[in-house]
């Protein structure tokens, strides 16, 4: 096969995959990101999107997410350019499958140089495509495709890739050219990270790909220990260090502020605990790329239960993943080391590791349990580690080796087919988050979403019940209290709105919608002093606060 009709093939795959997610609407962190997102519209100045976090929040805050992806916003300000400044949901989600498009058709000359010097040369070509193809089809991908959010992930990932291919240009090139090679390199890290912060672990990447791609059987170890060879290490780290330090002055030195609900384990005392829980995910996270079938919008709030006790049943597949994987590593270390050369599984192995290093709570404390977007880059080196074994079993059972391409072809078509019916879930908020009930019943934001949606459509006795539902599997979720209130509220139930508003402000001080809805109801008891405080509280915490002012005023 020809390497235009590869390109056509896995073109003709992603656009397949993904074509029904064009008829999606703005679903779940859309919402926020994008629909309520004042510097996604033409009319808001465009100093602001280099001023505020993804959100539109003022990243210097305290209450800022403080993820800043100013060109990510840029490109959904040009789907508003181009949709005559409206947010038009089928533009948005056109350029996100554009762009997934391209993303894979890059995994084929990615692929290629991690293949080109390695035990593997002689399928160089058709390890690349069977790897890209089964990278395009895979069913984690739909987070980032179907959800527009997740076009931070998709342009970094491009930008990440297209890092890695114009170093190669950068190691190959002669006299003045490596100057321009360098500069395209460094210029194109620093936009990957405007897009999202995660993609400063491409020059992690570049290191070991050089380090991969100087060592030969006629090269000793220490050989490679040059004064050039360490002069271009030390300015890569230190270009990462010039970015970092920028990207860390910009949100004014300060981290963002994560709740219990947000990531439980973390905020575990116990040691033992956190150990388990993270490792315990690590294993959910390998076994979603290895096969897809539990995926969920949302991995928060109970969804995955903590490890506490050494009697937990889930020790022992912990225990079992850890011995895999420490054989793994240990098989292919030894392999390397007693051939004294790098193969294309170590360049497979870092695509999954390092990618994945900032979500991994090692080096910094993330705002989520699980987040399949995330796993957008390591699937990458997933796919090429499973069709470099496949080969591998191809030739140890050589009279049998058309058995492996059919399998390889049945897991292609598995996977397409559940991609697409995974995007499906994603059209309506209503669809996706009825189907996370199947994955995590036990998620209180699944049910207070599932609420949020039966309210809007005037469904209340379904909306109370998921509510309670909510409360019910987490007595501390105040945003669900605030709703319920609410709701009790207009049916008159003023007393045990109260209550409920009450108990959120206990949790959250600084709930101003909260305070807010506890004013009107005071005010329905005629409690109007109470009233006025609570308006005047509400103001004090979110200045810029129309409903609460107009409620105020109608008190006065």
């Amino acid at each position: 096969m020809d390497n235009s009709t590869k390109y056509i093939t896995i073109s003709v795959a992603a656009f397949v995959c993904y074509c029904n997610t064009l008829w999606g609407t703005f679903v779940f962190d859309d919402s926020e990101a994008i629909v309520k997102n004042k510097d996604v519209m033409l009319h808001t100045p465009l100093r602001d999107v280099f001023r505020n976090d993804f959100w539109g929040t003022d990243i210097t805050l305290n209450s800022s997410h403080k993820s800043y992806r100013p060109l990510t916003i840029l490109s959904y300000r040009l789907n508003v350019l181009y949709s005559n400044n409206k947010l038009d949901a089928f533009q948005f989600h056109a350029t996100n499958v554009i762009l997934y498009g391209v993303l894979c058709l890059l995994t084929v000359p990615v692929f290629e140089l991690f293949l080109k010097k390695s035990k593997y040369a002689t399928n160089v070509h058709d390890i690349a495509y069977y790897s890209a193809l089964l990278f395009t089809v895979h069913p984690v991908h739909t987070e980032p495709v179907a959800g527009l959010v997740g076009r931070a992930d998709i342009l970094s990932s491009v930008l990440f890739f297209l890092v890695l291919l114009i170093y190669q240009k950068y190691r190959n090139a002669t006299g003045e050219i490596v100057l321009f090679w360098y500069m395209m390199f460094i210029l194109m890290t620093g936009c990957a990270v405007l897009c999202k912060e995660t993609a400063i672990s491409v020059l992690g990447m570049l290191i070991i790909y050089d380090i991969y791609r100087e060592k030969r059987r006629s090269t000793l170890w220490w050989d490679l220990l040059t004064f050039w060879n360490f002069a271009k290490y030390t300015t890569i780290i230190s270009c990462g260090l010039v970015i970092m330090y920028y990207r860390f002055k910009i949100m004014n030195f300060e981290g963002p502020i994560f709740t219990t609900n947000d990531n439980p384990a973390a905020f575990s005392d116990n040691f033992a605990t956190r150990l388990f829980t993270f490792s315990y995910l690590y294993l959910l996270n390998f076994l979603l790329l290895l096969w897809p079938q539990w995926l969920c919008f949302d991995w928060s709030m109970g969804c995955v239960p903590l490890i506490e006790s050494f009697c937990d049943i889930r020790v022992i597949f912990l225990i079992g993943f850890w011995i895999i994987v420490t054989y793994a590593a240990y098989t292919i270390v030894k392999q390397n080391l007693e051939n004294c050369v790098l193969d294309a599984r170590i360049m497979g192995v870092s695509l999954i590791l390092l990618p994945f290093l900032p979500a991994s709570n090692i080096v910094f404390t993330v705002g989520f349990v699980i987040a399949e977007r995330t796993l957008l880059l390591p699937s990458a080196g997933f796919c090429l580690l499973v069709v470099i074994g496949l080969r591998k079993l191809e030739r140890k059972y050589y009279d049998n080796r058309k058995i492996f391409l059919v399998f390889l072809y049945v897991l292609l078509l598995i996977f397409a087919l559940r991609t697409i019916q995974r995007n499906s879930e994603w059209l309506t908020e209503e669809k996706l988050f009825t189907s996370a009930l199947n994955v995590c019943p036990q998620n209180a934001k699944v049910h207070y979403n599932i609420a949020k949606i039966a309210a809007d459509k005037g469904n209340k006795d379904v909306a109370l019940e998921e509510y309670k539902k909510a409360l019910e599997l987490n007595t501390n979720y105040e945003q669900a209290m605030n709703n319920l209130a609410n709701l009790l509220r207009e049916d008159r139930k003023f007393q045990e709105a109260e209550v409920l508003l009450r108990k959120a402000l206990e949790v959250r001080p600084n709930f101003a919608a909260a305070w807010m809805n506890l004013g009107i109801v005071l005010t329905n008891l005629n409690r109007t002093e109470e009233a006025e405080n609570c308006y005047k509280t509400a103001i004090k915490y979110r200045s810029k606060y129309p409903d609460c002012y107009y409620n105020l005023g109608n008190l006065i």
